[in-house]
């Protein structure tokens, strides 16, 4: 129960309190008794309230890398917008329990990490070596499930399903 004012809701509430509980509750609304001057108050009146100030944005990074595609089959392009600051970073990529599966230095504008003998799943691409670690979520599928979604068959599979 959020309300505990006998009638003061509109629902079936309304009749969960006793005759007596009723009259004490009146009694304490009517006219000339302390709560009284809660029936008139505009300290609960939503339509005085002043929204505060937004939060200043926090999220300063500029992501410089690009990772494409995604979902990929066999391999996965990282592009860089910002090569000098960009080439020497470390690029790690796990898997979803954590298990460290590559690593590897980003030596050029554009890196292709081939990832054909992985099985399909879902990889974490951790890229390091700035201010803040940039993070991906990467989808390998394996190229039947690509030609059915792009055909429409597992689209319409996955829409038949729900």
């Amino acid at each position: 129960m959020f309300m505990n004012f006998v009638d003061f809701t509109d629902d079936a509430c309304m009749n969960m309190f006793t005759q007596g509980q009723e009259s004490e509750m009146r009694s304490i609304f009517a006219t000339g008794n302390p709560g009284n001057s809660f029936l008139n108050s505009s300290v609960c009146d939503s339509s005085l309230a002043a929204g505060g100030p937004l939060p200043e944005d926090t999220n300063t990074v500029d992501v410089s890398l690009a990772v494409y595609p995604n979902p990929f089959i066999n391999q996965v392009i990282i592009s860089s917008n910002d090569p000098v600051n960009d080439l020497g970073k470390t690029k790690r990529l796990f898997d979803l329990s954590g298990r460290v599966l590559r690593v590897q230095i980003l030596q050029s504008q554009k890196t292709t990490v081939n990832i054909s003998n992985f099985t399909s799943g879902i990889y974490i691409l951790k890229v390091e070596g700035g201010s803040t670690p940039l993070v991906f979520k990467l989808g390998k599928i394996n190229r039947l499930i690509q030609q059915n979604w792009l055909s429409g068959v597992l689209p319409e599979m996955i829409l038949n399903i729900l």
